[in-house]
């Protein structure tokens, strides 16, 4: 898999960017057959982090495919995608996963069950998230205690 993700800008309020050379990086690496599998496999983190001269490139690479490779595109603002480009695009939706279904996963995996409903409970629906919690004690107390806070301060401002 060619994982594409942002690089950081320079400058003091400038934005990660994916820039114009991981893109061509990318269709350098999809020009060449899958050794193992049948396809190649390109993910692009947070799509909408493509400056324009990127998104241009993957646009023809998107619309001219070489039929052995798929691209995924990840991102939660489709929106900051050129309209062409998103135009070409299969959107797949993914919503939050109930929270005892993650904490099944993560006793599956071989969490005890309290750590397991705590995390669920605390990712509020994110399965990635929930594993971080899960494997950091620390961050995950300190993601409780912050919980905990802003709960006492709604029963404040309701009373």
């Amino acid at each position: 898999m060619h994982r594409v993700s942002a690089v950081a800008a320079e400058g003091v309020h400038a934005r990660p960017v994916i820039t114009l050379e991981r893109v061509r990086a990318l269709q350098s690496d999809l020009t060449h057959r899958p050794l193992v599998a049948d396809c190649k496999v390109a993910l692009i983190v947070e799509a909408g982090l493509l400056n324009r001269p990127a998104a241009s490139a993957l646009l023809k690479t998107v619309e001219e495919p070489s039929g052995q490779a798929v691209i995924l595109l990840t991102g939660d603002r489709p929106a900051l995608l050129p309209a062409t480009l998103r135009s070409r695009c299969l959107r797949l939706p993914f919503g939050l996963v109930p929270s005892p279904a993650i904490a099944v996963a993560l006793e599956q995996r071989g969490m005890a069950a309290a750590l397991a409903h705590r995390a669920a409970r605390l990712a509020a629906g994110r399965p990635g998230r929930a594993l971080q919690l899960a494997a950091n004690p620390d961050h995950l107390a300190e993601t409780q205690t912050a919980a905990d806070q802003f709960c006492a301060l709604l029963r404040q401002a309701t009373h």
